[in-house]
């Protein structure tokens, strides 16, 4: 078989770190970091060091985005929290001071890796501005009490498209070559360090830092080599060689070199920040052993739990409103049990396009934060904070601020506990007996009220009516409908009520061409004392069915 190993591979570019960092002394008076872990009942807990007391980290990601351009000339809409010429004072102090008056006490925040403008200047060196901005945004967050959390999606140098992408080949590529090979493990822990080091030159508060997250969302690229070779055996830092042609000795090469990779990062940055928590974000695995070169990302997840020496975990896992669990997360995780680190949800939010209306995505964002803590979650951290420029997530000050409402700790003290949503036009279908003209195995009547986008399918083509009561003569000031239809096409429904003890008149009719997941609304004023509601589809070029039907008082 061809032998592979990495001694070919030039490391001009681990050598123009080690001068940097040879050029910025260490300082021997690193702050304490006042949030660490201990152990209680053989459990691993977040505490505050001055107090002693328990911290649970409760939290949003603050977000700022722009479209910017990359080193070879392109445009990239990406993280522009601290860019040059685009970090914002104003609305930075204003976010974090509203944070604090909400209970909340963490903020992740990104480092942008690779955009002009960003954390490296042109010479390969930390940008002096953005450097400066971060400090800035640390000493604002500490007069505010919320600890900052620094995220990063890839190793920050601005040459990094010839030095990275086309310096690994033929053997490794892009993460793979991050994670894998010495050199790349080598220019990770001599960013960081860099990094650190910076900070302290700075004089920026340390100890206000609540972690150093290694990657926001680390993944592998199996159609890359050397995942996406079959034959051949290779030589990985970690100074072990696997045999490329066996599917279970690249599985032990991924979850060997992740471990090795996360415990010398860690281990250089402990150098030079001796408390430091450090962290690594972790996204849903696939529910398969295989390494497909198919797959473009593939998460190992549970050996980073159990056996990296990383403090935290943060796994990131958003409610999909299709009647996925957290304890099918948990299994793909790998989580069960886990009692030797803190487990903390670093991203979860609601997706717009799954759900009918905010009250329903609020609904499910407070169940499942609560249900997680059966489960060994201990901290969340909401995405986002007030992302008004992305359009497909709720953040936390939309619907005048209901996110907020059910998540802030002044208002729901106990993460673990869900409380009565204070909603101004509550969805009085929610969970109301129904009865269809006919449905699937799967696909049940009383899905299409459960706030979920699990449809109701009647299995059949048009006509069909599902019936909903509302148990008691109720005023109706709106109607929502999202659509569960493929293909899409030119429909007709007829909305029908009744008043107890009268019969059905009806009410609207729509006509015209609808799609899968859209939501048909409209106001219902004049409507009073109804009690049933019956939608029939009189015309469909599906099988008749609805994701979601909202009442709403």
């Amino acid at each position: 078989m061809k032998k592979r190993t990495l001694r070919n591979i030039k490391s001009n570019l681990i050598a123009c770190w080690a001068l940097f960092l040879i050029l910025l002394p260490m300082s021997a008076d690193a702050q304490v970091h006042r949030i660490g872990i201990r152990f209680v009942n053989d459990a691993a807990e977040f505490y505050d060091c001055e107090s002693d007391s328990k911290f649970i980290p409760r939290g949003n990601n603050y977000i700022r985005l722009a479209k910017q351009k990359r080193p070879d000339g392109g445009e990239l809409y990406y993280h522009s929290t601290f860019n040059v010429g685009l970090y914002d004072t104003v609305r930075t102090a204003q976010a974090l001071k509203k944070m604090k008056h909400y209970g909340y006490n963490v903020v992740r925040v990104f480092l942008n890796h690779f955009c002009d403008g960003g954390i490296g200047d042109k010479n390969s060196h930390l940008s002096h501005i953005y450097m400066n901005n971060v400090v800035d945004f640390l000493r604002r967050a500490k007069a505010n009490s919320i600890y900052v959390m620094f995220t990063i999606d890839w190793l920050p140098i601005q040459s990094r498209v010839s030095a990275v992408e086309n310096f690994w080949c033929p053997d490794f590529q892009c993460t793979n070559a991050q994670i894998l090979t010495s050199e790349g493990l080598q220019s990770n822990q001599l960013f960081f360090m860099r990094f650190i080091k910076e900070l302290i030159v700075r004089n920026a508060p340390i100890d206000i830092i609540f972690a150093y997250e290694l990657r926001n969302e680390l993944t592998f690229e199996p159609h890359l080599p050397p995942l996406s070779l079959s034959s051949g055996t290779i030589t990985t830092a970690n100074g072990k060689t696997y045999n490329l042609a066996k599917p279970s000795e690249k599985k032990k090469m991924l979850e060997e070199g992740l471990i090795y990779w996360i415990d010398q990062v860690r281990a250089k940055i402990r150098e030079v920040d001796p408390s430091a928590l450090v962290t690594v974000g972790l996204i849903p695995p696939q529910n398969t052993d295989v390494i497909s070169t198919d797959l473009r990302k593939l998460s190992i997840t549970t050996p980073v739990i159990w056996n990296s020496s990383a403090d935290f975990v943060d796994l990131h896992v958003y409610p999909i409103a299709d009647g996925t669990t957290i304890q099918e997360f948990v299994d793909r995780f790998g989580i069960a049990g886990v009692k030797n680190k803190p487990v903390v949800m670093g991203e979860f939010g609601t997706i717009k396009h799954y759900y009918l209306s905010i009250d329903a995505a609020v609904r499910d964002l407070q169940q499942w934060q609560a249900a997680s803590c059966a489960y060994g979650f201990t901290g969340w951290i909401l995405w986002s904070w007030d992302l008004d420029i992305q359009s497909d997530t709720y953040n936390a000050l939309d619907g005048n601020e209901s996110v907020n409402r059910v998540l802030a700790p002044v208002y729901r003290p106990d993460p673990c506990a869900t409380a009565s949503l204070d909603l101004q036009h509550p969805n009085i279908a929610l969970d109301k007996p129904v009865k269809a003209s006919r449905f699937t195995k799967n696909n049940k009547a009383s899905h299409a009220v459960d706030g979920t986008s699990l449809p109701w399918v009647a299995g059949d083509n048009a006509p069909q009516w599902i019936e909903i009561d509302l148990q008691k003569p109720e005023p109706i000031n709106k109607i929502r409908l999202m659509v569960a239809q493929t293909p899409a096409g030119e429909t007709i429904h007829q909305i029908w009520v009744r008043e107890s003890n009268k019969d059905y008149r009806m009410f609207k009719e729509i006509r015209g061409r609808t799609t899968d997941s859209q939501v048909l609304e409209f106001p219902t004023s004049g409507l009073t004392n109804i009690r049933f509601i019956k939608v029939v589809t009189v015309k469909s070029p599906s099988w008749v069915g609805w994701k979601e039907i909202e009442i709403i008082k």
